[in-house]
């Protein structure tokens, strides 16, 4: 069974209430520390990568006070589905696509803000991931990862859903080698803390 055919088949899990009850306020505190730490700016090209059921995405058109364009992409369409289903409800208009965010189907410094929340432990070479969302980040634009702790009690869900999460220094190493500077770690606040960690950097 592929990647996509796993998420495919637990899809209703991401959108569901323990998942949401785990990630949804610590996104949203994470956010808005981002934002008043005016780190975020005030982005109008939004791509999430690994928009799943769009609980980051979500989260941060909740703090946010100004129009952006969300786009995002998934391997599974099952989410993708999911996710433009909850965008239409709430009045958003989401570019939704179905990709791999080691080749994204966008131009060269398209995006002012890329995210990607708990996507990187999927990838076997996650330097090229970061590389990818790097290329298509405009110049000094942020790139938010929210990666699992190596140390996080998840091991259930790591054998069901396929994932290996990375070292910090791993991270922090694909960052910097993909052109992005004043890397940041951000601890979650609740339940998330256990569980994952994010990290912001700039592109040079």
């Amino acid at each position: 069974m592929t990647l996509a055919e796993v998420y495919d088949r637990n899809a209703g899990y991401w959108d569901s209430w323990l998942y949401r009850a785990v990630y949804y306020r610590a996104y949203i505190r994470l956010l808005r520390i981002l934002k008043r730490d005016d780190a975020l700016g005030r982005p109008v090209r939004v791509l999430d990568c690994g928009i799943g059921a769009g609980l980051l995405s979500e989260a941060l058109l909740h703090i946010a006070d100004w129009q952006m364009e969300l786009n995002g992409v998934d391997l599974s369409s099952n989410l993708v589905a999911m996710s433009a289903a909850k965008f239409n409800g709430q009045g958003v208009q989401a570019r939704l696509a179905l990709s791999d965010i080691c080749r994204l189907p966008y131009r060269s410094e398209q995006m002012d803000l890329v995210m990607s929340g708990l996507v990187l432990e999927h990838v076997a070479q996650p330097a090229d991931a970061v590389r990818e969302m790097a290329r298509v980040l405009r110049h000094r634009g942020p790139l938010v990862l929210v990666a699992t702790r190596r140390g996080a009690p998840d091991h259930y869900f790591r054998r069901k859903y396929r994932y290996r999460p990375y070292r910090a220094e791993v991270i922090s190493d694909c960052v910097k080698a993909a052109g992005l500077t004043n890397l940041r770690a951000y601890a979650f606040s609740g339940i998330a803390r256990f569980f994952a960690r994010a990290y912001i950097g700039t592109k040079a």
